[in-house]
């Protein structure tokens, strides 16, 4: 059987300068012990996710029948849909799923973690917007 992970391509957050104290990773760690934000995207988009994973796979069979070469990877339009998906569940939804210290009090203040102002959409979660873009999908079989 298939899973689908979900994580982040290890980038390293440059701190002062070019030194680094976090990454990626690690900045993903900490939000998903302290707010799920991975899993509780997974769990309120799981009825989309697998309605698209059916259709991707209705679409492939269709195009083997009629002939057409098919990709070899063809869950690869699924992983791109889930996370662009992801990114709009950041920058727009997550605020709005009550869990507990969201927004954080940086969000609402309106104050990156480095003291700067932000004016963005999903402020709790998007501060340099790395987190958000470095999100991966991979599907291996199980």
């Amino acid at each position: 059987m298939p899973t689908i992970n979900l994580g982040v391509n290890d980038v390293p957050y440059a701190v002062g300068r070019g030194r680094t104290e976090r990454s990626t990773a690690r900045i993903a760690e900490i939000l998903e012990d302290r707010y799920h934000v991975m899993e509780i995207f997974a769990e309120s988009n799981m009825n989309e996710i697998s309605e698209h994973i059916a259709n991707n796979g209705a679409g492939v069979i269709e195009e083997m029948f009629g002939g057409i070469e098919t990709r070899a990877d063809l869950l690869a339009g699924v992983e791109l849909w889930i996370e662009e998906r992801f990114k709009i569940f950041i920058d727009d939804e997550v605020e709005a799923f009550g869990i507990p210290g969201v927004p954080t009090a940086a969000a609402e203040k309106g104050r990156s973690r480095r003291g700067r102002r932000v004016a963005r959409a999903g402020g709790s979660f998007v501060d340099t917007g790395l987190y958000r873009d470095s999100f991966m999908v991979w599907i291996e079989d199980g």
